[in-house]
């Protein structure tokens, strides 16, 4: 969560929310500032997208941003995608000149 004392964001921002039309204002707010105290511009923007639809929970997010060619990519690069691969049935990224959209799937179990 956010520190005011230094007037920063740290490196990660959690919730846990039930799966609620009535959060998503709250998400939104919690996002935007949290991003502003990262020192985040509105031209650094992305969308996210969730729904559920016959028990599958789909998030989508977009970015504005140029990708990286294999050439320009840390050698080390972090794990996200790799993650989210495991994490959901399916993950989905397409590239293109304004922006990526990665599309994650995941079917809910039935209890």
């Amino acid at each position: 969560m956010a520190d005011n004392r230094r007037g920063r964001a740290s490196a990660s921002l959690g919730l846990r929310l039930q799966a609620q039309a009535e959060f998503a204002p709250f998400l939104r707010e919690r996002l935007r500032v949290w991003l502003e105290q990262a020192g985040a511009t509105t031209t650094e923007t992305f969308e996210v997208v969730g729904t559920i639809t016959d028990r599958t929970v789909t998030i989508s997010i977009r970015d504005y941003g140029t990708w990286n060619s294999e050439q320009t990519r840390k050698e080390d690069g972090g794990l996200g995608l790799v993650m989210m691969e495991e994490l959901m049935n399916t993950v989905q990224v397409k590239r293109a000149l304004g922006g990526t959209t990665v599309t994650m799937r995941r079917r809910l179990t039935i209890h």
